[in-house]
């Protein structure tokens, strides 16, 4: 005869569930770990993003913006950040400004920050990067940092004068 006997089939069916029960717990905290990584990947690129939407000329609402693009962190809502269009160079996030609402998933949310940063914004042709607080005065720092967190592990982005963007 050929072929498996029914308790072969059972034997290597529970063999197979094992494995899969074992390696449960180490795929949630890999699922958490990647969770925050893209969090931190997505505010990088979009840092990015507004530097290059900066230097490109990018209109916003057919006309350039006088004060660049920037980032704005809403001490209010950790879960979230904006990119805008400075279209008024007052270097701040404004009603009617906005380009992308960024919600940050899952868990993750901005913990912490540098004293007196709300907002960077990047202006052409340099680019100049200008880290501000909510009033648009600048905090005359030669870095600012953001810091991503959910709960378990924690990341801190650094923002530098000439927009270099690092995670150390």
């Amino acid at each position: 005869m050929k072929g498996f006997t029914f308790i072969e089939l059972m034997i290597s069916i529970s063999i197979m569930l094992s494995l899969l029960l074992l390696s449960f717990p180490f795929y949630t905290s890999i699922n958490k770990q990647l969770t925050i990584d893209r969090a931190v990947a997505r505010l990088v690129q979009d840092i990015r993003k507004a530097i290059e939407m900066t230097m490109s000329a990018q209109n916003f609402n057919s006309d350039y913006p006088d004060g660049g693009y920037g980032i704005y962190f809403p001490s209010v809502l950790p879960d979230k950040y904006y990119l805008f269009a400075d279209s008024n160079n007052n270097r701040m996030y404004d009603t009617g400004e906005l380009v992308e609402q960024v919600d940050i998933e899952g868990k993750v949310q901005i913990t912490n920050r540098a004293t007196g940063f709300d907002n960077v914004t990047f202006l052409a042709p340099e680019p100049l990067v200008l880290f501000n607080d909510s009033s648009g005065t600048g905090t005359g720092e030669s870095e600012a940092f953001v810091v991503f967190s959910d709960g378990s592990s924690s990341y801190q982005i650094y923002i530098n004068k000439v927009g270099l963007v690092y995670i150390p």
